[in-house]
């Protein structure tokens, strides 16, 4: 038999992270689960984006409910509460993610297939990896995919453009310098 007594209810406030994950999950009372949400968030944010190259559009769906729940996200780690629940079928099996990343998943796979597309018709040249190894600078923000808006493309393709120059010129230095010596 389960007990009616919760850890909230006994005063209990140092709970761990999966036994705040469990209340979240197993509640029906809304003021225990926004205590569960309100210690959750004080938690470091554990992030899982190394299946984000499996992402497509058909292993991602969105599932609106009428009634409000609390899940922790599987890829930002975030702790969230909405009537929007988003799965994600990775390699290691069915995942429960934010509508906000799901959402950025979605725009990276339709800029990639754009990218892609460019780049066959000879819009966008096809960056070297050289290239795209002096591009490290770039601060967090702009390295996840994710929260990209149209300021970070734009930024990132000037950078692009600028390190492709400079490439380019690296390589004419090198092939006049050749020439020159070996004439």
């Amino acid at each position: 038999l389960r007990t009616l007594t919760t850890p909230f209810a006994m005063g209990k406030n140092s709970l761990s992270k999966a036994e705040l994950v469990e209340i979240l999950t197993t509640t029906k009372k809304t003021s225990e689960r926004n205590k569960a949400v309100k210690q959750l968030k004080k938690f470091d944010l554990v992030t899982n984006k190394h299946c984000d190259s499996e992402a497509r559009k058909d292993n991602l769906r969105m599932k609106k409910l009428n009634y409000l729940v609390g899940f922790m996200c599987w890829r930002c780690g975030g702790v969230r509460q909405t009537n929007i629940k988003c799965y994600f079928t990775t390699r290691e099996g069915q995942k429960t993610i934010c509508y906000t990343c799901c959402r950025g998943l979605l725009d990276y796979i339709e800029v990639e297939q754009l990218r892609k597309e460019h780049q066959r018709q000879g819009i966008v040249p096809k960056v070297p990896a050289a290239v795209l190894e002096d591009l490290v600078d770039l601060s967090d923000e702009l390295q996840s995919p994710g929260r990209w808006s149209q300021r970070h493309w734009l930024c990132w393709l000037a950078c692009v453009g600028r390190a492709l120059a400079q490439y380019q010129k690296k390589q004419q230095y090198i092939i006049q310098s050749f020439t020159l010596f070996s004439g």
